[in-house]
């Protein structure tokens, strides 16, 4: 009797969905979701790596990411490493991408260590300027040019 090959997905491993495929249904799902947001070239070859190498895992933090459920706090998103910069796009979850928002990662990481030495010793949070915080005002870029 002859025994059946299965294809496997070229990132997870997993068996794919038609024998033609490349890729199973949630790697898939993933690959699109990247061409969708426009994360190409070379940013979605090292994210694309990581997932072979790691699975789906948040690059930031290592926590494993929800790929069906899009209103869990561990879905993956993609982040920008530094806000605006297309080539640094990380895989990471909303949760760490919706507290990391509008900073790039050196201020991010540099604002959680203080959030934590003031939980853990109970000192006053410096005050900090953040280059690419544009909650209330729009980038300098979008200003200049709206009046050029």
């Amino acid at each position: 009797m002859k025994k059946l090959k299965f294809k496997k997905c070229c990132l997870c491993g997993n068996p794919v969905y038609n024998p033609k495929a490349k890729y199973c249904l949630r790697c898939r799902n993933f690959t699109y979701c990247m061409k969708n947001r426009r994360i190409n070239g070379k940013a979605a070859q090292r994210i694309k790596a990581h997932v072979k190498r790691h699975g789906f895992v948040c690059e930031y933090t290592g926590v494993d990411l929800d790929t069906e459920n899009r209103a869990s706090p561990y879905y993956f998103e993609f982040d920008h490493e530094t806000p605006g910069v297309k080539r640094m796009v990380r895989l990471t979850c909303s949760l760490v991408n919706e507290m990391k928002s509008d900073t790039s990662w050196p201020e991010f990481r540099g604002n959680i260590f203080a959030l934590a030495k003031c939980f853990k010793t109970g000192a006053k949070l410096k005050r900090r300027k953040l280059k690419y915080w544009y909650r209330l005002r729009p980038p300098v870029f979008y200003r200049e040019s709206k009046h050029a």
